[in-house]
């Protein structure tokens, strides 16, 4: 008869208890999760701040290879066009020209980019190339992290992002 009751007991905590003895053992599983509940809540004090700093770095490194890429793609498409217009005589200022294309590509994307040729200081696209040479076109912007973290490492609180691009003359 005992063992029947103990049976009957095991199962009848599993749809509400058997009594007493279950109520007063919720009791202290109750008071045994809250001191875990307390224990999770420091622990996620404890690594919120590293885990909201990772994701911060994660989302500048992300703004960083965008602003890269677009400004490498710009670069591609003024290298491009001053490789195919140099020569032509209907335009009066392709290095101009090239730059419009190139901070056109960019629409807006990137903050105030500067186009260059080679170096900085030349001009965007050299009508004295003779076809058969190379042309470079160049762009840099800067760029604020949003994570202060990073843009205290940085000099200036910004980060220097250069593409170039070098095509044939035609």
């Amino acid at each position: 008869m005992r063992r029947k009751a103990l049976l009957n007991c095991f199962r009848g905590w599993f749809v509400g208890g058997c009594g007493d003895v279950s109520i007063g053992r919720r009791v202290a599983v109750a008071k045994g999760r809250r001191r875990v509940y307390g224990q999770s809540l420091v622990e996620f004090a404890l690594i919120c701040p590293v885990f909201v700093m990772m994701v911060m770095g994660v989302v500048d490194f992300g703004r960083v290879f965008y602003t890269y890429e677009a400004l490498a793609n710009a670069t591609r498409e003024g290298a491009r066009y001053c490789a195919l217009h140099a020569h032509d005589t209907w335009a009066s200022n392709q290095s101009s020209a090239t730059s419009s294309r190139v901070i056109g590509e960019l629409n807006g994307t990137v903050a105030t980019p500067s186009v260059y040729g080679s170096a900085v200081g030349q001009p965007a696209c050299d009508t004295a190339i003779a076809s058969g040479s190379t042309v470079t076109v160049s762009a840099s912007t800067t760029f604020t992290p949003i994570t202060p973290l990073i843009a205290n490492l940085s000099p200036g609180g910004t980060i220097n992002v250069t593409a170039s691009a070098t095509m044939l003359m035609q």
